[in-house]
């Protein structure tokens, strides 16, 4: 795909950076991927692999963009985060007003078990 080279939003990235941090020294964050190299589809399977296990993907309509965009863009500052459930709604306020930037943002809604019975990766959408 041709495009423009993704530019790091200076005054944002600091900001972003400072709240993964917090989020994962409060213990909120199970794993996180950055979107860098493959974008989101490459940063799901990685934590899926990485896990041993499968993740059940489903996309958020609208947006205006289309699904390769979506699925695979690069852009800067851009994040995947795993949090249990009970550390979500703390997670939720660490990353408040972080919420819509480009292409906005997925929450997982339900997790799915592996064969094990572990709860990892859900829906996104």
């Amino acid at each position: 795909m041709a495009g423009s080279v993704p530019r790091v939003d200076l005054e944002l990235a600091p900001k972003l950076f400072a709240a993964v941090h917090a989020a994962i020294s409060q213990g909120l964050v199970r794993s996180c991927h950055d979107l860098s190299e493959g974008g989101l589809a490459v940063a799901v399977a990685e934590m899926a692999f990485a896990g041993g296990i499968g993740a059940d993907v489903t996309q958020s309509s609208g947006g205006g963009l289309p699904d390769a965009v979506k699925l695979f863009s690069e852009s800067t500052t851009r994040f995947v985060i795993e949090a249990e459930p009970q550390s979500a709604a703390g997670a939720g306020v660490v990353f408040r007003g972080f919420a819509v930037r480009a292409g906005g943002h997925h929450r997982i809604r339900r997790p799915i078990a592996d064969r094990r019975g572990q709860r990892r990766v859900g829906h996104l959408g």
